[in-house]
């Protein structure tokens, strides 16, 4: 496998890893709103869901960047 393989390879990754971790916020954010919006009954009964569930996929999705991030980071040791 050549160079430029390992590198598309690499960037591939990272792009899957950084649109999962939007995917993510995605779902964190419009998840609650639609429940809120169709008033679940469920999430009327269990508020604590509903403000966790967005600061909980927000830092998921913030660790997945930061992974995509790092796996970037070994582009460098490639071109070496």
């Amino acid at each position: 496998m050549s160079n430029l393989d390992k590198i598309e390879q690499i960037k591939l990754l990272a792009n899957a890893l950084n649109n999962l971790a939007v995917a993510v916020v995605s779902a964190g954010i419009l998840g609650p709103a639609v429940a809120l919006i169709y008033d679940f009954q469920k999430v009327t009964t269990e508020t604590t869901l509903l403000w966790s569930l967005p600061v909980v996929c927000f830092c998921g999705a913030v660790i997945l960047h930061l992974g995509g991030q790092f796996i970037l980071m070994n582009l460098r040791k490639i071109d070496e």
